[in-house]
């Protein structure tokens, strides 16, 4: 392709200069031609159109070039984003941006180009239906929702130039769905500002006053911070340490009042100090020092050093009694997990790092998931419930037995795990151990938990399950299954026995004995602690006369070690 231009002085050629110039220091060995090329090429198709604000079209491509160029985009996002909107906006033919820019920026730009024959479908079907071609490109180009999202960010920055309804349902838009798909791929510089712009439009009066009370408490709390971090650096006497006071956004400190019932005279605390250091070996370190230097408070130490954040945030997290008597909030970290923390995802291609290479790919799978690996879910209600639950909530670590991690969406309970874990076993899911201990079905599962399985050989699955279950996937192939099995002539296993024991080796052979010795078929068994200590021997049993369980039982009550038995009848 031939890239040869000829330049002449004016304010936008200053401003290719200037892209250029941040492009070649992130990819030092790139071709500007492309960067010089789409530029001309994207202003000549937008020349004379104007945005709300009455200036030039081309001012929105530009800058949405600019946001991908400051994160470390690579040259073909970059192209592509300046021509992001030609396809849809102007008379540019895809043969022409194949001919002139090749085929990997034509994909990026259909990728984020709109469907424009919708009909006569309704505003939000239409989103609907752009936002999920847009995902299903994603999927196979991750590059199209960076640029998108880039996109989202310029229009909030100008959202104050359109009516009040379209800066409402825009700012919902990117609350509910674009900055939590950039808070997922790790993108904290763009979740950061589109969260907090998003919120100032939704609800400017409480904007507005948490803004207030953090400027004019925000000077002494920053002095304080600086005080903190001139103890640290005169403890350690090393010129490898660097220290920021952080802000936490307006929309965050709002979500963590509302989350604790907290009022304005209650603030949270919003500023944080920060400290980079050399290896991930000196944060361990630094997390000494400061301990020594300032009270810890109990349990807020956080290692998201040894146990990453879905999104690959690293640091360590310490909460700690600050000079004033107020608990501070310390992160500590290294250059290149703050690099990352920034911009998640869009590090993979400046950084090429094994990490974001990981998420990148775990992230897409997840999606692809999401999107029904092709096949677009049913109804607009179960695309958006899926996206939510299943793909845009936080996540967790959960642990097999064995060691083997799964990443799930956070509330998740052992009904999603076993579903996450095998799906079709996980219909015939009986029983759960949590950290060693029987926990209920619906237990809520936090991060770093254990998680042990018991499966019967008869099928489990009930009605009670879909409460239990949290995860968009597992309640809907929960729900089709019943549907399947309520037919007539079909039927659920009856009864569940819980055996208190003395623990001793052979019980659950000796009561065993006792059940099958009656006719009875065990499905399943486990011997356990319980929630309060005590052992226990749970069977799963299949379906038996009165007469042969009572019999049973009362084999059972002779068994030494067996203090009681108590029934359950299952739906």
């Amino acid at each position: 392709m031939n890239f040869e231009i000829v330049m002449h002085s004016t304010k936008q050629d200053r401003d290719l200069q200037k892209l250029i110039k941040i492009v070649k220091k992130n990819y030092p060995k790139a071709d500007s031609g492309l960067t010089k090329n789409a530029f001309l090429f994207a202003k000549k198709c937008h020349k004379g159109q104007l945005r709300e604000s009455k200036k030039p079209f081309f001012v929105h491509p530009l800058q949405t070039a600019f946001i991908l160029a400051e994160l470390g985009a690579d040259p073909e996002t970059i192209a592509a984003a300046l021509l992001h909107d030609v396809l849809e906006d102007t008379r540019a033919k895809p043969s022409e941006l194949r001919e002139k820019f090749g085929d990997a920026v034509l994909h990026l730009v259909e990728g984020v180009t709109k469907l424009t024959r919708m009909g006569h479908e309704t505003r939000e079907t239409k989103m609907t239906a752009n936002l999920q071609n847009l995902l299903l490109a994603t999927t196979k180009e991750p590059r199209v929702i960076v640029i998108k999202l880039a996109d989202k960010l310029h229009n909030m920055r100008t959202l104050r130039f359109l009516p009040e309804p379209d800066r409402l349902r825009i700012s919902d838009e990117v609350l509910e769905v674009y900055a939590p798909i950039a808070l997922k791929l790790g993108i904290h510089a763009l979740y950061n500002e589109m969260s907090d712009l998003a919120f100032k439009n939704l609800r400017p009066e409480i904007y507005s006053s948490l803004k207030g009370v953090v400027k004019r408490k925000g000077k002494a709390r920053k002095a304080e911070l600086n005080a903190m971090a001139n103890a640290v650096r005169k403890r350690c006497k090393s010129k490898d340490l660097g220290f920021e006071v952080g802000e936490k956004t307006i929309y965050a400190i709002h979500s963590k009042m509302q989350k604790r019932g907290k009022g304005l005279d209650e603030l949270p605390d919003f500023l944080f100090l920060k400290v980079i250091v050399p290896t991930a070996v000196d944060c361990y370190g630094l997390l000494g020092i400061v301990h020594s230097l300032f009270t810890p408070l109990p349990r807020k130490v956080r290692d998201y050093i040894a146990l990453p954040q879905a999104n690959l945030y690293q640091a360590l997290h310490t909460t700690v009694i600050g000079p004033s008597g107020m608990p501070v909030d310390v992160r500590i970290a290294t250059a290149e997990m703050q690099e990352i923390t920034s911009k998640g995802i869009v590090a993979f291609w400046q950084l090429k790092s094994k990490g974001t290479d990981k998420l990148l790919h775990k992230n897409m799978a997840l999606l692809a998931k999401v999107m029904g690996n092709g096949k677009m879910p049913k109804s607009r209600a179960d695309f958006l419930n899926a996206l939510k639950a299943d793909f845009l909530t936080k996540t967790i670590t959960v642990f097999t037995p064995e060691g083997e991690s799964l990443e799930m969406p956070a509330n998740s309970t052992p009904v999603d795990f076993a579903f996450e874990f095998d799906k079709k076993a996980a219909f015939r899911l009986w029983q759960a151990k949590v950290n060693g201990k029987f926990a209920s079905l619906g237990r809520k599962l936090a991060n770093g938990d254990i998680v042990e399985l018991i499966f019967s050989s008869e099928v489990q699955a009930k009605d009670p399950w879909l409460k239990n279950a949290k995860s968009f996937s597992a309640k809907n192939a929960i729900s089709s299954f019943l549907k399947r099995k309520k037919r007539p002539g079909q039927s659920l296993p009856s009864i569940d026995l819980n055996v208190e024991v003395t623990d001793r080796v052979g019980i659950l052979a000796g009561v065993s004995r006792a059940i099958s010795a009656n006719g009875i078929n065990i499905a399943a068994a486990s011997v356990g602690d319980t929630p309060d200590a005590k052992a226990e021997c749970r069977f799963n049993l299949g379906f038996s006369s009165a007469a042969n369980l009572n019999n049973a039982i009362e084999e059972i009550k002779k068994v030494k070690g067996v203090k009681s038995v108590d029934i359950i009848y299952r739906e």
